[in-house]
């Protein structure tokens, strides 16, 4: 389970995508499947949590996300403050651990033969950017959008960033 998911609704999204791309809906596209670590450190930052996170906090999330010793000694050894460890728990809850969805559609698009596909991304004036950032996006979150798309382009057609 993710609250955050695809919603197939029979119409415009008439299957789960993973399932789509098995059948080869995506063929042809190249996939770029993945998230950073630090993911969830929005959510914090809007609850005004930023800095603030307690160890009794993080002992909440473990136990409730992934009741295990072993679990949350691996956890340790990667965050070293409070704030640390609840981002990576919760990154990983909300974004890594509904993976096998992506990591799924990544495995179907390498068993599909390839052809040829154009997308556009980066528009900032709707979807979350618009409940983010409002409908009329400053000039310097444009900017850095179009850095980003450039970025993400020129590492899709030939493996660099720039």
């Amino acid at each position: 389970m993710t609250p955050f998911s695809p919603v197939v609704d029979g119409e415009i999204l008439p299957t789960a995508p993973w399932q789509a791309i098995a059948v080869g809906s995506a063929r042809g596209i190249d996939l770029v499947v993945g998230h950073h670590r630090e993911e969830y450190r929005l959510f914090i930052a809007q609850a005004g949590q930023l800095g603030r996170i307690t160890d009794e906090q993080v002992m909440a999330g473990l136990r409730g996300l992934a009741p295990s010793p072993e679990v949350e000694s691996a956890y340790r050894a990667h965050g070293s403050t409070a704030d640390e460890l609840y981002e990576r728990i919760y990154s990983d809850w909300l974004f890594d651990m509904p993976g096998p969805a992506p990591r799924r559609s990544a495995r179907c698009v390498r068993r599909v033969p390839r052809a040829g596909h154009r997308t556009r991304f980066g528009d900032l004036s709707a979807g979350l950017s618009a409940l983010l950032i409002g409908e009329q996006p400053p000039g310097d979150a444009v900017a850095l959008s179009q850095w980003m798309c450039s970025a993400w382009t020129a590492f899709a057609i030939g493996g660099t960033p720039g």
